[in-house]
């Protein structure tokens, strides 16, 4: 297997642990309104977005957007992989390095 190809793996299987994670997350926010509300119909949220601030009263403003669940689980994949996947790839890396270094 030549490196590229491990690095794709590694990529890979980044992306896929991101996105359980963001599913978890759905899953959990989804189970915490039917536990606190006592309904089950939910099919989204209300998400804040285009924030600005406002340095005359020194506060920030505020658009809402509905979002189906489906979208608040890919916004939240997409901000952690934009944010974190290659350094989640290099630690990744690192420790298989380490690993056949051992052997």
């Amino acid at each position: 297997m030549t490196t590229n190809k491990i690095q794709e793996q590694l990529t890979r299987k980044s992306r896929a642990e991101i996105k359980e994670l963001s599913d978890d997350m759905v899953k959990l926010m989804k189970e915490f309104i039917s536990v606190k509300t006592g309904e089950y119909n939910y099919n989204g949220i209300e998400w804040r977005t285009n924030r600005k601030y406002d340095s005359r009263t020194d506060s920030f403003s505020y658009e809402t957007s509905f979002l189906r669940w489906r979208e608040v689980e890919q916004a939240i994949s997409n901000n952690v992989e934009d944010a974190f996947l290659s350094k989640i790839v290099d630690a990744k890396t690192a420790e298989l390095l380490n690993k056949l270094e051992l052997l």
